[in-house]
């Protein structure tokens, strides 16, 4: 009976009315429930009929032999190991026997398969996009969705409490309204049995489903939108589950035979609104099952179940010649891009769907797959597969090469030539070269779960497809029964895949981030601290601080077995492979966000492993001023202990001093900072600190300190000549990185002495005069003029006056070193646009020498393109200071010859502006106050006229000044001239051929 004509027919109850239901639901709920219930001939007839499969003579031949084993299964209900609710539905005997095979394995494969014609399964979900049901509830009104709170606390109250939802432990969080108090304002085609609201509260297991009205088989609920978390359907039957997730946004529905178990999951917030139907038929008729479903795959069940008992070691048959894995082709062409189970035409979908459910009760595994057979003409053949997807579609492998006897002896369909009626296309080579012909097929492969399987999928790997099937096992990882073998392979693709492999040929990460965040969930999931150091130790470039959060997470979850002492030392192993700015941000995800309680094992992990061993890091290796902040900040926000200071970062800070200034003035800021803010006690901290800061006046060496922009600039000077050999610039290297200071930290370092006396603060003010010649030139402008603006603000933080001598003393050696190293005095001299001549003696060169030695600035030339191609030449080989290109606007096209500037145009044009970067420089101080920091020296720094010159002009004569420049006139076209008489042309005058 097909269930669409059965749901338009109106079901007889004596105690409830038929209500509309509205047609969105009507047409998703018919399409979804005929799909998965429909297992009588009128359905499958109808599907045929739209395939265009089969013709009428074949659909009465199928419909009698379909009596004939319904007539079968009920002779053989008492076979039945399950009690079957339903007193007609009846399902085959021992659907799993493992008796010999009617005829042989593929033969029996291939009338059970080709047999499949519709789809059919004991539940069905699907979701119902822009539902409007126009619902209404007695005393309360219109329904409006998605449900609000206060809509649903009003059903709540409204709706009777159900004997079944009560709960052990008194709980009720499952209210139905019966079906009398609503009302849908659309036709029905299924009985309406009532409303239910789940609220948070434990899972519901639904009792044994008794026959509420005559003729029930099953049962469809459509879940309205409603926001909430958790409802899961769980749908049960023999050994096999569904799971159906309700959409939070949007409507769905599902519906199950009544023989089949089901539970709804713990609502973890909000409401979830059902609406519940009874599906039933005339009681006259045999009621379809989820058992009578079972009953029609028996044969197909049997026969897989054999063919899996062949590949068993220890059965009595593993001496049978049993194929390692079984192709069986689909009806239709399919590409490698739209391979996938929804794109699955009916009967292939059909299939492999009934594939999929039966080889999920037994050790099978299938896989989709394209098999392509490429002719070269010559009698040689090669099949690859090349593309092997699982039903999730994800891509498992995207080649593997297949001997092309084993795929003939593994097809299940008895074919001669199995590329007969297969895909063709040709591949068109250069002349004289064969072309080839390839054939494509799609087929579903059938391959025992695990060695053979994994065989399968792995072979001749390389370290991208290892990386893109780790995801197939850690989905394995999660059966516990298959979890040694998942393990053994995850361990195996994860060393070809990442082992020595760290980084790319360019140097970006080869790692597939999400792919290794999955793989160490998995391991940490199932507690297997082998696995998670292994694959930890492999991606430590690429773990991210997820990994750390979630470790957090575990241990703080009292409902959670999760031993954090297993997997401790290979999550500290993994930070410190990582640098500094790294590791802070993994602490970062360990500490406690707002309002969460810190753990004590994460606490005592962090201040007894974690940063003893970043200390231990920093004091053994290259740190810089970045690397001093980010460790104070790891262990301030751990801990505020004055001894562990004292104790652990002061001595480290000690021996850095030397060589890594840098990093020792940025931990003693952060550490004073802290002191000021009242965390530690100030006296007792300055005490532990001065003798430090003592060691850095003493030992700094100004030379040694760098900003970023002025160590680039720098390192591009060092390297313009290393270009044209090597052809390109290096970047920093650590060293260069360990001596990157802030003008800023040492200017706050300046006000730290003086908080300690003014002696030390004098000692440093006469080291930096007394080095001023040993800074380079390049740090003039990046860190000593932004030293002399933070200066003012110190000195102001200290109530020190801005005239006081030494800082006078001070702020002018640094401005007056700046403008007379960075400035300089200008450039005097004069404009000379002449250049020296090329090296050769034809007439155009000829003409070109002319313009070089003159004061012109511009020279067009229209020439042919061979002349034009030999003056580009010459004036490369010559080295010329000129550019030279052509312009295409005339005919015949013109060369355009442009002089660059002299040398003293140039130094001119550089001094300009310096002096220009100069007066930008000083306006951005505050003028008043540089004025006092400078004293009687302001105007003499900031004027810079001393640097001017002065020219002398002669009396009684004027200066010599160079002719003004001009652009001579473009070449003639015209082949004759008037000067007829001058044996040379003009410049710019097109020479006759018969002249050459």
């Amino acid at each position: 009976m097909d269930l669409s004509a059965l749901l338009n027919e109106p079901v007889s109850s004596p105690t409830q009315q038929l209500m509309a239901e509205m047609a969105e639901a009507r047409t998703a709920a018919n399409a979804v429930t005929t799909d998965a219930l429909g297992m009588s001939s009128n359905g499958d007839e109808a599907r045929e009929e739209a395939e265009g499969e089969e013709d009428e003579d074949e659909d009465e031949e199928e419909k009698d032999s379909e009596e004939g084993e319904d007539k079968e299964e009920e002779d053989d209900a008492n076979h039945d190991d399950e009690t079957v609710t339903s007193d007609t539905a009846s399902i085959a005997p021992s659907d799993l026997s493992t008796t010999d095979f009617s005829v042989d394995l593929k033969k029996d494969l291939r009338a059970a398969l080709d047999s499949i014609r519709s789809r059919g399964s004991y539940a069905a979900f699907a979701n119902l996009p822009d539902l409007r049901p126009e619902l209404a509830v007695d005393d309360i009104g219109p329904i409006s969705l998605p449900l609000s709170e206060t809509q649903a606390r009003q059903i709540i109250d409204k709706a009777r409490q159900d004997s079944q939802s009560r709960l052990e432990q008194g709980r009720r969080c499952r209210h139905q309204v019966s079906a009398n108090s609503l009302a849908i304002n659309q036709p029905v085609t299924a009985e309406l049995r009532g409303m239910v609201v789940y609220e948070k509260g434990p899972f519901f297991k639904a009792p044994e489903v008794s026959e509420e009205i005559p003729g029930m088989f099953g049962t469809m609920i459509i879940v309205l939108s409603s926001p909430h978390e958790g409802g899961d359907l769980i749908v049960k039957h023999h050994r096999s589950k569904k799971g159906f997730r309700t959409q939070r946004s949007q409507s769905s529905v599902a519906c199950w035979y009544s023989d089949v178990s089901h539970e709804v999951c713990a609502i973890t917030s909000g409401y979830r609104l059902v609406l519940k139907y009874n599906l039933a038929i005339s009681p006259d008729l045999p009621r379809p099952s989820a058992n009578l479903a079972r009953s029609r795959t028996r044969g197909l069940r049997h026969t897989l179940r054999r063919y899996l008992e062949g590949h068993n070691p220890e059965s009595d048959d593993n001496g049978e010649d049993v194929p390692g894995m079984l192709y069986y082709a689909l009806d239709h062409d399919y590409t490698k891009a739209s391979l996938s189970l929804k794109a699955l035409k009916p009967r292939d979908h059909a299939v492999v769907h009934t594939l999929n459910d039966i080889c999920a009760e037994v050790e099978l595994k299938i896989f989709l797959a394209v098999v392509e057979k490429h002719e070269t003409g010559e009698p040689i053949h090669n099949y690859p597969n090349r593309k092997l997807i699982d039903l999730s579609g994800r891509v498992v492998r995207s080649e593997i090469d297949i001997d092309g006897d084993t795929f003939l002896d593994e097809l299940i369909q008895d074919w001669e030539d199995p590329w007969e009626d297969a895909k063709c296309g040709e591949r068109n080579y250069s002349a004289g070269e064969s072309t080839p012909h390839w054939y494509r097929r799609a087929a579903v492969i059938i391959v025992p779960r695990g060695d053979v399987s994994d065989e399968f999928v792995t072979r001749a790997l390389g370290g991208r497809e290892a990386e893109n099937l780790l995801p197939h096992f850690v989905t394995q990882c999660l059966e516990e029964k298959r979890r040694p073998a998942a393990i053994k392979m995850i361990c195996r693709l994860a060393q070809k895949a990442w082992s020595n492999n760290m980084y790319g040929s360019y140097g970006g990460p080869s790692v597939n981030v999400g792919i290794a965040a999955q793989v160490i969930d998995m391991a940490s999931l199932i507690g297997d601290s082998a696995l998670f150091g292994t694959v930890l130790g492999l991606v430590k470039s690429a773990v991210e601080p997820p990994v750390f959060r979630k470790a957090r997470i575990r241990v703080n979850d009292p409902d959670d077995d999760y031993d954090f002492d297993k997997f401790k030392g290979s999550l500290l192993e993994c930070l410190l492979s990582r640098p500094m700015a790294d590791q802070l941000k993994f602490l970062q995800a360990m500490s406690p966000e707002d309002g969460e309680v810190g753990s004590p094992v994460i606490k005592d992990w962090i201040v007894n492993d974690v940063l003893p061993s970043c200390i231990k890091r920093c004091r053994d290796g290259h740190v810089g001023e970045d690397d001093g902040d980010i460790l104070m900040s790891m262990i301030l926000q751990q801990l505020h202990d004055l001894d562990f200071l004292k104790t652990r970062v002061i001595p480290l800070v000690a021996a850095k001093v030397n060589h890594y200034t840098p990093f020792s003035l940025a931990v003693l800021e952060r550490i004073l900072m802290s002191a000021f803010a009242g965390t530690f006690d100030l006296t007792e901290t300055l005490d532990i600190c001065k003798p430090v800061m003592k060691s850095i006046v003493a030992l700094l060496d100004l030379s040694n300190l760098r900003t970023e922009a002025g160590l680039r600039q720098e390192t591009e000077a060092a390297n313009k000549a290393r270009r044209i050999q090597y052809g390109h610039t290096p970047g920093f290297n650590l060293l260069q990185l360990t001596k990157i200071l802030g003008p800023r930290r040492l200017a706050v370092f300046l006000e730290h002495c003086l908080r300690c006396g003014d002696e030390l603060a004098m000692q440093l003010s006469f080291k930096i005069v007394a080095g001023i010649d040993k800074i380079p030139f390049t740090e003039f402008r990046p860190f000593w003029v932004p030293f002399v603006r933070f200066l003012v603000t110190s000195l102001e933080n200290r109530n020190v006056p801005l005239g006081t001598p030494r800082y006078q003393q001070l702020a002018c050696a640094i401005l007056e070193a700046y403008v007379a190293r960075c400035v300089g005095r200008e450039p005097t001299g004069r404009v000379n646009n002449c250049q020296n001549p090329v090296l050769c003696s034809c007439k155009d060169c000829h003409h070109l020498n002319a313009f070089l030695m003159s004061h012109e600035q511009v020279w067009r030339f229209a020439v042919g393109n061979s002349r034009r191609q030999h003056l580009h030449q010459v004036l490369e080989r010559a080295g010329a200071n000129c550019t030279h290109v052509t312009s295409r606007h005339t005919n015949p096209n013109t060369l355009v010859v442009t002089k660059g500037l002299d040398p003293f145009s140039r130094a001119k044009q550089e001094w300009d502006r310096n002096i220009a970067a100069a007066m930008n420089d000083f306006a951005e101080f505050d003028q008043d106050k540089l004025k006092q920091l400078l004293g009687r020296e302001f105007e003499h720094i900031t004027g810079m006229q001393h640097l001017r010159h002065v020219p002398v002009f002669r009396q009684g004569a004027e200066a010599a000044v160079n002719p003004p420049s001009r652009v001579l006139a473009p070449v003639s076209a015209n082949r004759g001239s008037e000067n007829t008489g001058s044996r040379l042309p003009g410049i710019g005058v097109k020479r006759r051929a018969d002249e050459h």
